[in-house]
């Protein structure tokens, strides 16, 4: 195993990262803290880090009429 786990209580384990797929056991239960909440602002920038412009990233309309509309 990769990394550091602490089992926190029977089949629970805490700061559970580096863990191979052949680690994990079926019951067990893995805490983990809060991760990043991804804003527009985010979207965004990761847009234009990547130069993918396409308007389903920008304009809201447009996403609003795609098949992917939630």
């Amino acid at each position: 195993m990769v990394g550091s786990i602490n089992e926190v209580a029977p089949n629970r384990f805490r700061k559970t990262f580096g863990r191979y797929y052949e680690d994990f056991e079926v019951g067990h239960i893995y805490e983990h803290r809060r991760g990043k909440t991804v804003t527009e602002y985010d979207n965004h920038m990761f847009t234009l880090m990547t130069m993918n412009t396409h308007p389903m990233h920008f304009d809201n309309e447009f996403a609003a009429a795609s098949e992917f509309n939630c």
